[in-house]
């Protein structure tokens, strides 16, 4: 599909640039490497030099330092009861061993598809519980029997669950207004997500046309 793009492009005399890029670049804490392609019709150009090569990072933007990546408590729900959100013990039972686990101060989380919610390792779930307390639990866990009350009752203290809807459209940097029609259901909201694009690339890229 992408080649029959670029050629429909060519052919059409567009000239275009590819890239892959994530957010993560740009000092968002979320890894979603996308391809994006731009296109202008000639006899208009881009504000760069265009070398037909796919880019991994943007004209004039060099990859942000990690230390200038905000941090994951930037976009929590605090005020947000999250009783519904708390992983059942039957994840905590089958997949804790593969959860990709978040702290206030973390400066990255997994890429959320539309299948967040429903299914294991479709994106990053959240502890308010400090590292330095939940690895050695983590520890003790990996070598106990999951079916144990025992082990129960020391997962369910790790406090996991899932982010909100609310807080992947903050990662996306969808705007502070931004809101869900009240008849979408959970389900639907993590669906339009994980099918979406983070709205900080998008906003650099169509800064790429103002020349």
């Amino acid at each position: 599909m992408r080649n029959i793009l670029i050629k429909t492009l060519s052919d059409n005399k567009f000239t275009y640039q590819e890239f892959l890029l994530s957010p993560v670049q740009f000092g968002i804490p979320n890894s979603r490497l996308r391809y994006y392609c731009i296109a202008r019709r000639l006899p208009y150009q881009f504000c760069f030099e265009n070398d037909g090569q796919l880019r991994k990072t943007l004209p004039e933007v060099s990859k942000i330092c990690q230390s200038e990546i905000v941090q994951i408590q930037d976009i929590l729900d605090d005020d947000l009861d999250m009783t519904s959100y708390y992983l059942t013990d039957s994840i905590l039972r089958k997949r804790l061993k593969i959860l990709d686990i978040c702290f206030r101060n973390s400066r990255k989380s997994c890429c959320f598809t539309k299948a967040y919610g429903r299914f294991i390792g479709t994106g990053s779930v959240f502890t308010n519980r400090l590292e330095e307390e939940v690895t050695p639990i983590l520890q003790k866990l990996y070598s106990m029997d999951c079916k144990s009350e025992t082990y129960i009752l020391l997962a369910r203290s790790l406090n996991l669950r899932f982010f909100t809807p609310k807080e992947i459209s903050k990662l996306m940097c969808f705007p502070k207004t931004f809101s869900f029609p009240n008849d979408l259901t959970q389900r639907q909201k993590y669906m339009v997500l994980g099918n979406s694009v983070n709205v900080r690339v998008v906003t650099e890229l169509i800064k790429l046309f103002q020349a």
